[in-house]
Formats: structure tokens, sequence, C-alpha cells
């Protein structure tokens, strides 16, 4: 959901019941609220996207070992992503 101007937040405690009550009227009519079209969900998670620079080696080392003249090369690179450069990124993992 995209704000394009600050909330109304009188407005909503003056509508809050009428809301409640149409959200209440569709829920038990079936309608479905949880749906995002597959399309819409794919272009909201590729806006959030981050990419990582150990993306395409996990990718490779998952695809499996490829066969170059009778050989299995390994599923990791020679080179990994520098050290140094790797502090500098996000986390991977976060406590919550």
């Amino acid at each position: 959901m995209i704000c394009r101007r600050p909330v109304d937040v009188e407005w909503l405690r003056a509508n809050r019941d009428q809301l409640f009550a149409e959200a209440l009227h569709r829920l038990g009519e079936g309608e479905s609220w949880w749906d995002v079209p597959r399309d819409e969900q794919v272009r909201l998670a590729m806006e959030h996207h981050v990419s990582d620079p150990w993306e395409e080696i996990i990718e490779q080392a998952l695809a499996g070992p490829q066969i170059h003249n009778g050989r299995f090369d390994s599923p990791l690179p020679a080179t990994l992503p520098d050290p140094q450069a790797m502090t500098r990124d996000p986390p991977r993992v976060v406590l919550c």
C-alpha cells in the first residue's frame, strides 16, 4: 500500500464502526481479503528486493556441479566475495 497523503486519523475515528461493519459483512459474504494477484505480488516483492553478493554464488552451488570435458566443476567459485565488503553489507539474519 502506498500512502500519498497523511492518514486522516479523525476521519478513521468517526467512521471506524461503519468500516468494521462493512468489512464484517463482506467477510460473511465469503469475499476474499487475503488474495493478491500473482503479478502484483511479484511486482511488490521486486520493489523491495535487495541483492546480495552471495546470491549468484549460492544459486550456482544449488544448481549442482557442472560437467566440462568429462570433469565436474566445483559448485563454489574459485574466488569468493571480499570479506571486507561483506562487513558493509546489511545483516542476513536479524534478531527480532
